[in-house]
């Protein structure tokens, strides 16, 4: 039985509205999903559809879907991963594949036999559907490679956190958008995370996002995927005609409060107060203005002809005292022996220190958002030369590489640059970019008529 798009909306419908019930009943978001995955699990271990209530037809397709079929799905989704049964790294799992299918009693038999040889937990496959089920999606996209990440990547969004395994390096583009987390040379465990959406209904509507969690003893990875998570939940149900018109009333009517101070209750609940927490910067694009939000020290910048703007302030002790005068270049921040040290993030009771900017997309041609591992180690004139340099889609890799650049060769490249005595070795810590370009706008007129003609010119050589 095959799970169409109409299928999983049923099924989203019944679980998203069994997540409220619980939510209502005072569960937190968090515990509410888990309790979801779990009647997931429980229906396939046990062939119970009890955790889905609603008369919509979810239910009944579960239940008549029969456990058989849809261990079937949870298969084909395995094998999708890898790009095809015969790059699964289990020799026996393959082995046993391919003798029930070619010698034996065929392709049902054969699946079977893949599911008794599966090589991970099957909760993690089951965590991986169930996140597509509630972000609209049908059961025919593949799980991202490895399947050892929290990580979504559709047609319109993708989502890079390090809540469970970390990945040493990401790359994800949806859209105009790219991004790149890494954890960088230094570090074991990855603190930083990242969204990207072209809302479904209206791709001109866009969300970038990074978080910078901290906390250490996996409290920080907690907070930061709890608050990219949210924010995509967030942006997916809000009133999308009305705030792509008008995205900067989405601070007039609350909303971007109301989302903020979810998230430090999310956090707070799920961790504890003061036990972690993470930095917060979003980009929201409308129809014709931007809106920014943050928290932290995570930064967001745009990039014109002229040049490169910090959008945001730093809550640090290092840019108070910028601010102050008694550090004499914004540059030299990364310099001050306490850059590190922040005076607000969610998850530490000052989610009020949040802060919102508002501009015109005519302002910008690029968006960039960012951790401080990439602020830590460029310089606002570094981050332009890459910007400027680099063809669109590969600006936010360039970034990265740049600021991941551990070796003295990095130092020698500097030899020129006014800034080679100051040179900051970079992949410290984790790092984490993500990038919007927008497409050029062909030209008008005379201008417009010269560069076709040219174009078309190259193309015949």
């Amino acid at each position: 039985m095959e799970m169409d798009l109409d299928v999983v909306n049923s099924l989203r419908e019944a679980i998203l509205e069994t997540i409220a019930k619980w939510r209502r009943d005072g569960d937190t978001l968090s515990k509410s999903k888990a309790n979801a995955k779990n009647a997931i699990i429980k229906l396939i271990k046990e062939g119970d559809a009890n955790g889905f209530t609603r008369t919509n037809g979810a239910r009944d397709f579960v239940e008549n879907m029969g456990i058989d079929d849809f261990l079937h799905e949870l298969c084909e989704y395995y094998i999708d991963a890898y790009d095809g049964i015969e790059n699964i790294p289990d020799k026996d799992v393959k082995n046993n594949y391919y003798e029930n299918r070619y010698k034996n009693e065929g392709y049902r038999e054969a699946m079977k036999a893949l599911r008794s040889k599966f090589v991970f937990y099957p909760e993690q496959l089951i965590d991986a559907v169930f996140e597509r089920i509630i972000q609209y999606k049908a059961l025919t996209n593949s799980i991202p490679e490895g399947m050892d990440n929290v990580e979504m990547n559709f047609e319109n969004m993708a989502f890079v956190t390090g809540a469970e395994t970390p990945c040493q390096y990401k790359a994800v583009k949806v859209g105009e958008m790219h991004a790149v987390s890494s954890v960088g040379e230094m570090r074991s465990n990855q603190e930083d995370a990242v969204a990207l959406i072209n809302h479904p209904d209206k791709p001109e509507f866009k969300l970038m996002v990074v978080a910078d969690g901290m906390g250490g003893c996996d409290k920080g990875e907690i907070a930061s995927d709890i608050a990219v998570k949210m924010t995509g939940e967030w942006f997916l149900d809000i009133d999308v005609d009305k705030y792509f018109e008008d995205v900067e009333s989405l601070a007039e009517d609350g909303e971007l409060g109301y989302l903020i101070n979810s998230i430090e209750s999310e956090i707070v609940s799920t961790i504890g107060q003061r036990t972690g927490g993470t930095t917060f910067c979003c980009t929201i694009v409308g129809k014709t203005q931007t809106v920014v939000l943050n928290i932290g020290d995570s930064r967001a910048y745009m990039v014109n002809k002229d040049g490169i703007t910090q959008v945001t302030e730093d809550d640090s002790f290092a840019y108070q005292k910028f601010k102050e005068g008694k550090i004499g270049s914004k540059d030299d921040i990364r310099f001050y022996k306490r850059a590190n040290q922040i005076t607000a993030c969610l998850g530490q009771g000052k989610a009020e220190k949040a802060r919102y900017y508002t501009m015109s997309n005519d302002d910008y041609s690029s968006l960039v958002v960012c951790s401080d591992g990439v602020t830590d180690v460029l310089s606002d004139e570094q981050l332009y030369c890459v910007c400027k340099d680099s063809p669109r889609e590969r600006i936010a890799a360039n970034i990265a590489s740049r600021a991941l650049d551990h070796s003295e060769q990095a130092r020698y490249d500097l030899q020129n640059d006014p800034e080679y005595e100051m040179y900051t070795q970079g992949g410290r810590d984790n790092t984490t970019v993500a990038v919007f370009s927008k497409p050029e706008q062909p030209s008008k007129g005379i201008k417009g008529l010269m560069a076709k003609l040219k174009t078309n010119k190259n193309r015949g050589r």
